[in-house]
Parts: C-alpha cells; structure tokens; sequence
C-alpha cells in the first residue's frame, strides 16, 4: 500500500502544477487561487493527450509517459517560478492531498471488499485488465506476440483487445501509477478513483465562486469547501463513483473546469474584442483531453456550450467580433484533428457508440442502473391506475433530482406519518418544478435584458440538459437519460446554489420561499453521506446500499469468497493453477497474479468477462501450486 501512496501523492502535485501553469499561461482569470482550484483537472486532461500521444500513438512503453509527466512538470513549475503565484494557491494542493487521504482511510480499514468492485463489476475489471496490460506492455506487444504464434495470459490477451476496440486514455492514466509488484493494482485503482473524485471539489468551488461574485456575494474558502464537498460526496457524486464508470467519473471535474475556462474566455473576447493565442491552445489542448477521456460526456457539453455560445452571440456580444467566432468555430475541427493523430480508435469508437447508445438492449440496463428512479422504499401498486401513475410521478421527480432516500414508503403502517410524508412529498415536487421554471425564466429574462452573466451560462447548461434528458425519457430511452442526468448533474447542483444564493439575497419574501428546496436538498445531502458512512462500518461486506441503489452488481459475491488474496505469495512459483468456478472471482485471481507477473493457467475454463466457454491460455506445463478458494 505505501507504494500504492507514493505514486498517487506524486501524480497529483505533478498534474495540478502543469494544470496551474497552463492556466497563468492563458491569462484568463489573475486570480491565481482561483486557478489553482481547477489546476489537477485542467493538467489531467493535459497529462491525457500526453499519455495518449506517447503510448499509443508513438507506441511507447509506460516509462516514457511518466518521463512526459516530468517533463512537463519541470516546465511548468520553472515558468510558475519566473512568473510568480500567490503562496496561497498550495492550500488548493494541500486540500486535494488532505480530502484524498482522508476518502481513503474506509479501504484501508476494510481492505480489498470494499474497493474490488462496486456497481459494475463488467467496466470495473473491463479498465483494470488494460491497466495491468498497459503499465507492463507497449501497446504493441500483443501484436507482436499473436504475429509470432505465442499466447498471451488471459488477462493480457483481454486487456489486449479491448484496448485496440475501447477509450483507453482513462485506464493508461491509471496505469501510469502501477507496475510490475507496485503495491497491490486493486488499491492503486481504487487511489486513483479517489483522486478524480476528490478533484471535483476545486472544479465546484470555482464555479460556485464565479457566481458568488456576480452576485457580490463574498463567500469564504470554507464555506465554498462546503459547498462543493455536499455535490461531490452526496448523492451524485457518490452514484457516479459507485457505478464504476472510470471515463465518467474522470471526466467529471475536467469538463466543468473546462465549461469554466470557457465561459471565462468567452468574457474576456467580450471585453477586449481578440482572441489570445494561449487561450485558443487551452481550449485545444483540454478540450482534446477530456475527449479522449469520454468522449460521450464531451459531445453532450460540447452541445450545451454551443446553445450558451448562441445566447451571447444573440443578446450579449459586447466587443466580439466576427473573426473571433470563427476562431471559436475552428476549436472543435482542431479538437478532432489532435484526436485521429494521438488515437484514432477513440474517435472511431465515439462514433460507434452515438449510433448504438439508443439500442434497446443498452436501454434494458436502466433496470439496474436507474433503480433508484423507483425510491429508497419498494412500491406499493393502487388498484387504481391513475394513483399508481401519481405516485410513481411523485417518487421519480425526488429521487430523479438526488433525494431518492426521503421519497415517500406507500407501505408505511402509520396512516399519518405516510399522509403527511406525501404531502411533503408533493410540496417538495412543486419546489423543485418551480426551481427548474424560475431558474429558464431568469435566463429568458436576462436575455432580454442582454446581460448574459456566467450566472446565466450556468442555468442556461442546466435547463437545455433538463430539456434533453425528458425528450430521451418521452422517447423511451431510459438508460440513456440517466448517463444524460448524471452528465448535467454540476449544473443542476450549481442551478440550485445558485437560487439559493439569489433568493437569500432578495429580500421580498415571495422569493425567499425559493430557499426551501436547496435547503432541504443539501440536509438530504449530508443525510446520504452519514448513511454511507453507517453503511461502511457496519457491513463488512462491503457490498454498499441495500435496496433500489446500483452498488453492488453481483449480491452475494463479496459475502461467498474472501478479497485478501495475496499474489506475491506465489513468487517463488513456477506456475499456479487457478480452480475457481465463479468467472468473477476467477478474474480477480487472473489479475493479482499477472499484476505480479506470475505464471498461471484456469480451470474450469470460463472466459475472462462473461461466461462463454473457451479454452484458457495455458503458459505453463505443470503448475507446483493450486488456488481453490
């Protein structure tokens, strides 16, 4: 583990450094601690065209992409030292440092269950497969050793190929920090999940503070801190790193920095009327790095930032010229060239997966991942249809918008405690409708007012992502609403930080009463973290929430064997058999084994990922140890 430390508490000073200069660099906000706040996302979407450019599209090995990271960061620390920062942008270093170690203090107590896998056990083993291939192989070693007629382990030859079909730019960050016997590679990516989850408070501060000064709102570091750590470690933040979505929950914080940055240099184009080189590189070179994290995510804020981008145009240009817009238009083609040189794949892959991401059987997958639309508590059906309808109307728009846990239980004995808890129910839906409808009509309105704020770009993201995600759900395409919810999900949170901030700071108390649904969304907030904080010491399983909640794919799992496998006690081995008959824990074996680069062959053979059956690559004649859980 103290391997496993090292690597993480060195990649992040790294990334948020070359982050922090770039952004000096662009001279978009003089605010040198404000930078600082988005300095990791920003030098991660970095680090990720670097990453991508030198591994697989020179067809280096791993080493090369960490002597990138050094490089780059020796740069950006000689021109932060020539330039000059406030000494006060190293408490956003320390914060991130601090916040990561504390997040990773449950794993450390309650080992391997916790973190092996969580709601998605296919992605989650589907990204450590490439890591383990990436951080021992080039990219062309599999090639080379099929070319041959030689075999690959059954982890290497799967990592193999999903690195050659999938985004792989997520996974190769990740594997930057592992090699051959670095600590334990389940830990390692559970660190590395933590790092990026943990990066999504300096994005949310950033952009809480951007609204906070429109509003001439003086709010302080730490209550900012609050602020955001309630969106990251509440309901939102927590499904998205419990569904084991790498790309997504990487991409999180990188796009809304980027959406930031964007905003921000949209405002200075206003003001000035040009455009700066260095700003056009940024929007280049990040924009092309979150692509290649998850390009899905990207194309979606690529879209909300296109409409934000017409409202200025149309109602509060200011001093931007045509010319300036044209550059603008030239991001994006720039974007996808710098794409087809560093992967190509991933930009093949993007396109395969806008074609299919309306298939039925992808929308099938809403049944689990989308559970919590149906509420913490199971539905009780009317033997009327239309009271079914409302109160599955009522459940949805509250756990829809994070609350699931305090939608009402139609099973609830007491008559009263249930009459009343619907009837706060329904005001709590009426609340969040009226959020949504006068958060649109301060848009409309300061439209026609032509002052489009970063306020307004804010809510403006909000309600188009809100618009689209019900036409998916009128177009019955569950699944693909709920990636769309949770992609929008920072700005429905900063919508109602936002209303908060505005109806605390009106003093008419018709539009003080707008307080009511961000209050009671944030103390619902802090509710769902103390449960999973219950949840962690309590059940040492470490299979998550029970009920309609997607943290735990394969129930039984982590209760049926034990996670303390220890590979490097097979060191001395010439070859390990491994008997298993559950294809999961069988991977999981496959993993820690060829993490420590010894020999082994499986029985029964089951494939790595699903159950078809198929030979398993035998390396080794004669195995001298068996693991039989």
């Amino acid at each position: 583990m103290i391997l496993n430390y090292i690597s993480v508490l060195l990649f992040i000073p790294v990334v948020w450094t070359i982050g922090l200069a770039l952004l000096k660099f662009s001279e978009i906000n003089e605010d040198d601690i404000m930078n600082s706040l988005i300095g990791f996302p920003i030098g991660l979407s970095v680090c990720a065209v670097l990453a991508a450019l030198v591994y697989i599209h020179f067809g280096a090995g791993i080493w090369f992409v960490r002597v990138g990271y050094a490089a780059g960061f020796v740069i950006a620390l000689v021109y932060l030292i020539k330039k000059g920062v406030d000494k006060k942008v190293f408490y956003s270093l320390l914060m991130m440092v601090f916040v990561t170690l504390i997040v990773s203090v449950p794993g450390v107590i309650e080992g391997q269950k916790l973190f092996v896998h969580k709601g998605n056990i296919y992605d989650h083993y589907f990204y450590l497969a490439e890591v383990i291939y990436m951080c021992q192989h080039p990219v062309s070693f599999g090639a080379d050793i099929i070319s041959r007629g030689e075999a690959l382990s059954d982890v290497m030859s799967f990592g193999y190929q999903v690195l050659e079909l999938d985004r792989p730019t997520t996974p190769l960050l990740c594997a930057s920090l592992c090699g051959k016997g670095w600590g334990n590679v389940f830990f390692e990516a559970y660190l590395f999940k933590l790092t990026v989850w943990t990066s999504w408070i300096g994005s949310m501060m950033y952009a809480i503070r951007s609204i906070a000064i429109y509003r001439k709102k003086e709010l302080k570091y730490g209550m900012l801190f609050i602020l955001s750590a309630i969106f990251v470690f509440g309901f939102y933040g927590q499904i998205t790193n419990d569904i084991d979505s790498w790309p997504q929950l990487t991409s999180t914080p990188c796009l809304l920095a980027y959406v930031c940055v964007f905003i921000g240099i949209i405002n200075v184009i206003r003001k000035e009327g040009r455009f700066r080189l260095s700003q056009f590189l940024l929007l280049v070179i990040a924009g092309s790095g979150i692509f290649l994290i998850y390009p899905e995510d990207t194309i979606v804020h690529a879209g909300l930032m296109v409409v934000a981008t017409v409202l200025i145009l149309l109602f509060d240009r200011q001093k931007m010229t045509f010319k300036s817009v044209l550059i603008l238009l030239t991001v994006p083609l720039l974007i996808a060239g710098l794409i087809a040189v560093t992967d190509w794949s991933t930009l093949k892959f993007a396109v395969s997966q806008a074609l299919s991401s309306g298939d039925d059987m992808r929308q099938n997958w809403a049944v689990y991942f989308d559970s919590y639309w149906d509420g913490y508590y199971p539905f009780i059906p009317s033997q009327i249809a239309w009271k079914n309808t409302v109160k599955k109307i009522i459940v949805s728009i509250i756990s829809m918008s994070g609350m699931f846990i305090i939608a009402p239980d139609y099973a609830c004995q007491n008559r009263v405690i249930m009459f009343l808890w619907i009837i706060l129910a329904i005001i709590i839906c009426v609340g969040i409708i009226s959020v949504l409808v006068v958060s649109a009509g301060r848009v409309v309105y300061s439209c026609i007012k032509k002052k489009v704020s970063q306020e307004t770009t804010f809510l403006c993201l909000a309600i188009c992502g809100v618009i689209i995600f019900l036409a998916m759900l009128i177009s019955k395409k569950p699944w693909s609403a709920g990636k769309m919810l949770l992609y929008i999900s920072p700005f429905l949170y900063l919508m109602i930080v936002d209303t908060l901030v505005w109806a605390v700071a009106d003093k008419r108390r018709f539009v003080r009463v707008m307080t009511f649904v961000p209050v009671v969304f944030i103390v619902v907030q802090f509710a769902f973290l103390a449960m999973r904080i219950q949840t962690v010491i309590s059940n040492d399983n470490g299979t998550g929430y029970p009920r309609n909640y997607p943290s735990d794919q394969n129930p039984g799992l982590k209760e049926q064997y034990s996670y303390d496998f220890d590979a490097k006690e097979y060191k001395d081995s010439d070859g390990v058999c491994v008997n298993v008959e559950d294809p999961w824990y069988q991977s999981y074996i496959e993993m820690a084994l060829d993490y420590e680069g010894i020999s082994y062959y499986s029985v029964p053979d089951i494939a790595f990922y699903n159950n078809v059956e198929r030979e398993s690559t035998r390396l080794v004649d004669e195995a001298d140890a068996i693991i039989v859980p």
